[in-house]
């Protein structure tokens, strides 16, 4: 790996734990609310043993490390084991700043806290990093049964330290605004990592791809592929002109589709990322 970005990885890592810690210390201890995984479990229980957050967080991820170094690779595994001391650092040193924000909107505590958390562990996938815990089993999971839906899991998991919150701070809104917290950084995490802008991948099946194609090429400018196809009931051949389009490219196309080829058959697909040429770099 090269020492440049090696470097830039690691301080990501940095801001990255840094902005997580910030987030619950400065929005979410103080109200006692939660945010999901492992990092939640170790909130629950400072908040009701008065153990530090950060000191349980980095001692429930030490047997989840070993068997991420098993099971996954050596560099996944020390930038997580980087990712997780540092949240458990900046949680212990961010710890005098609960109480420093004078908010008594709960809401608004669940939502900042979640948008800070989410900035901060979209960094970290990016970087191919996590902060332990849930995440680590996740990959781990993912790598042995690729079909597994992780987010049904993590949500589920979420839920169950939820109802323990309801429980044990004898509260419910508080264990319902953690929910608001978790589902903000769940929901900005997946924009962050698939991107804010919709694309929408286009297939057109014509029997005259001149005009079309043309449109797409010189008006909307935007590149197109022409496959070569045959109906399978009529034999009658045809083309599957195939592009992908941001959402006024696609609008302008679909308005113009008729005066084109009135026959074209047209499918559409919303796209959660798109790489290469034209689009994010990869």
């Amino acid at each position: 790996m090269k020492f440049k970005t090696m470097f830039f990885e690691i301080c990501t890592i940095f801001f990255a734990t840094l902005l997580i810690a910030l987030g619950l210390n400065l929005f979410l201890a103080e109200a006692q609310l939660l945010s999901g995984g492992v990092t939640g479990i170790s909130f629950l229980v400072e908040y009701t043993t008065g153990i530090n957050a950060g000191i349980l967080y980095l001692l429930l991820n030490i047997p989840l490390f070993v068997l991420s170094y098993f099971k996954v690779d050596l560099k996944f595994t020390c930038y997580s084991i980087l990712g997780t001391i540092l949240v458990s650092t900046f949680l212990f040193l961010t710890s005098g700043f609960k109480g420093v924000l004078q908010i008594n909107d709960l809401f608004l505590r669940g939502l900042f806290g979640g948008i800070f958390a989410a900035i901060g562990y979209s960094l970290m996938f990016r970087v191919r990093a996590t902060t332990g815990g849930i995440d680590i089993l996740a990959v781990i999971m993912r790598k042995k049964n690729p079909t597994i839906n992780l987010g049904d899991i993590t949500f589920m998991v979420n839920i169950v330290i939820v109802i323990c919150a309801i429980f044990l701070l004898k509260d419910v809104s508080k264990g319902l605004y953690s929910l608001v917290s978790m589902y903000t950084t769940s929901y900005i995490v997946n924009k962050m990592i698939f991107g804010f802008n919709k694309k929408f991948l286009v297939l057109i099946i014509t029997k005259s791809p001149e005009q079309i194609t043309n449109y797409i090429l010189n008006v909307i400018k935007r590149g197109v592929t022409s496959i070569d196809s045959e109906g399978c009931y009529t034999g009658e051949k045809q083309n599957i002109l195939y592009t992908v389009l941001d959402i006024n490219q696609y609008v302008s196309l679909r308005n113009r589709i008729n005066d084109l080829d009135p026959n074209a058959f047209l499918s559409v697909m919303e796209t959660k990322s798109v790489y290469g040429n034209g689009f994010t770099e990869v």
